[in-house]
């Protein structure tokens, strides 16, 4: 335990504005064992957030770094993040750490997540920063800075307050839920999980993922028109990340859906089919054009085949009900959120899944891997088997 992080009759915060401050502030980092690290940003308007500050503290003081001065020189913090033996601990960190990423071309390294340790201590499904502070600290932070503009210069002290807190009480946070994985023996598994979820591959979709999140309703697209879909939404990742833009500021799905079932290779065609959004560019046009003569031109035997997933029958949909109930069970007897246990797509996957010796699966489903075979998986694939042996003789 440090005693200093839990001296909260203020909050000690000082900025750092040079590159030489900054320099100095990382090197007298590297006896320290963590740091709790957070960002402010704005993505409104663009593809790839735009960094506005950095927050980190160390277990006897808070710093926010502006990395908005053009002249400050962040190397330095970016080493500390590649440096393994400093233990970087953030909260809900997704979108820190593909800042980072993106920014630097390499992850942080080793992460902490508060969030999804919390998880592993009986504090439910993807619980909040503010939430943890009352529970753990007992205060209640004031939200009144959630919504503020973070490009803005110069900060208001309140914002300012705002933004060391979301790293100061980080370092209690991360003590008590330290000890609580120890004392439970479940560290090894928090940090297998996170292990797992803060690789490259998670920040970044792969070609089939571009396409097959767009929403389509429909379930009679042919092969033709999901290889248009498929061909335009890669065309539009690349445009938005190129031109730095949000996709729907390239082109709607709705509009790529409708293009699909309605495919034009002339200019004039295009302008008239409605409805486009207010964003679209006249410039990205032609090259949409260009991508939709391509995409016709793909021989039949490369077009994607629809996915045709059938129902359950009432005997896995009994099986998945018993699962269900099983998962519930667990979590409560566990205090592990059911939603990180399995999800609900990981059950019904499960439940079709064909794991005689025959046909076992190059890539065993998730609930038989790790931790969760243990709390969960073992107990799951009996009662599997006893369905196969009762309904597929």
């Amino acid at each position: 335990m440090h005693p200093s992080f839990f001296d909260t009759s203020k909050t000690p915060y000082s900025f750092i504005r040079s590159s030489q401050e900054l320099k100095l502030f990382c090197e007298n980092l590297k006896n320290v064992s963590f740091i709790t690290v957070d960002t402010e940003f704005k993505r409104e308007k663009t593809f790839w957030p735009d960094l506005c500050l950095i927050q980190i503290a160390n277990p006897r003081s808070v710093v926010l770094i502006d990395p908005l001065i053009q002249t400050l020189d962040l190397s330095p913090f970016y080493d500390v993040l590649e440096n393994p033996e400093i233990l970087k601990v953030v909260h809900a960190g997704y979108e820190d750490l593909e800042i980072f990423l993106h920014t630097t071309g390499r992850l942080p390294t080793p992460v902490f997540d508060t969030q999804i340790a919390a998880q592993f201590c009986g504090f439910g499904d993807s619980v909040g920063y503010h939430t943890l502070v009352k529970s753990v600290c007992g205060l209640d932070l004031d939200k009144s800075q959630q919504r503020t503009d973070w490009t803005k210069r110069p900060l208001t002290p309140s914002q300012a307050e705002y933004a060391s807190l979301d790293v100061f009480y980080l370092r209690q946070i991360y003590d008590t839920l330290l000890s609580q994985l120890q004392e439970k023996g479940r560290l090894a598994w928090a940090n297998q999980e996170m292990k797992d979820l803060f690789i490259p591959s998670s920040f970044q979709r792969n070609g089939d993922e571009i396409w097959q999140r767009l929403k389509l309703q429909k379930k009679t697209l042919t092969s033709q028109t999901l290889c248009l879909i498929k061909e335009m939404a890669h065309w539009r990742e690349n445009a938005a990340q190129t031109q730095n833009l949000p996709r729907s500021w390239i082109i709607l799905d709705a509009e790529i859906i409708l293009l699909a079932e309605q495919p034009t290779t002339t200019l004039d065609d295009l302008i008239k089919i409605k409805p486009f959004s207010r964003y679209f560019k006249i410039q990205n046009a032609q090259s949409l054009l260009d991508c939709l003569k391509k995409a016709l031109d793909i021989p039949k035997h490369l077009w994607p085949i629809p996915k045709m997933t059938l129902p359950l029958s009432l005997e896995e949909k009994t099986l998945l009900g018993t699962l269900k109930t099983l998962l519930i069970q667990q979590a409560e007897h566990t205090g592990i959120s059911a939603s990180l246990i399995a999800t609900r797509k990981d059950l019904e996957d499960f439940v079709r899944d064909d794991l005689s010796a025959q046909t076992l699966p190059k890539i065993m489903p998730k609930i038989l891997r790790g931790w969760r075979l243990e709390i969960f998986g073992d107990l799951a694939l009996k009662q599997k088997m006893e369905f196969e042996k009762r309904f597929k003789k």
